[in-house]
């Protein structure tokens, strides 16, 4: 059965040789005891240099859904290294950033949280390559 309240009739009797219906309703309600899930956040590193600038759209692609399939998107909070992020999210400074998706179902009784980490480093220095040099053939001795 879907997550919901539901009424039940129970029938029984007592004893087979007297008979006694008596009926009985109850009500019955189907919960949901499994985390939600989010899908579309990427597993692996995302490797940056300064120089890229990159500006990522943090929630393109990811949605979340109840186990059930009840769709839970608009309920996607985002932290970028613990700090409320939302949008576009530029990487232009060296360092470790933790990007962090976490859903809980409205009532707040479950929830669930998957991170995705990008690491920006500053570019490698140019070394200057000397210019070529060719002998000068004309030069006496």
């Amino acid at each position: 059965k879907k997550v919901g309240s539901y009424k039940l009739t129970v029938t029984g009797m007592h004893g087979n040789k007297a008979y006694t219906k008596r009926t009985k309703t109850v009500t019955v309600k189907v919960v949901n005891k499994k985390a939600p899930v989010i899908y579309g956040v990427p597993t692996a590193v995302l490797n940056l240099k300064t120089t890229d600038n990159k500006t990522l759209s943090l929630l393109s692609g990811v949605t979340a859904k109840t186990a059930t399939g009840v769709n839970l998107t608009p309920y996607l909070k985002v932290t970028v290294n613990g700090k409320a992020a939302s949008g576009n999210y530029t990487f232009n400074k060296p360092g470790t950033y933790t990007i962090t998706y976490t859903v809980s179902v409205p009532n707040g009784s479950l929830s669930k949280s998957v991170s995705r980490k990008v690491v920006v480093t500053e570019p490698e220095p140019e070394i200057p390559t000397p210019p070529e040099t060719t002998p000068d053939t004309n030069t006496e001795l």
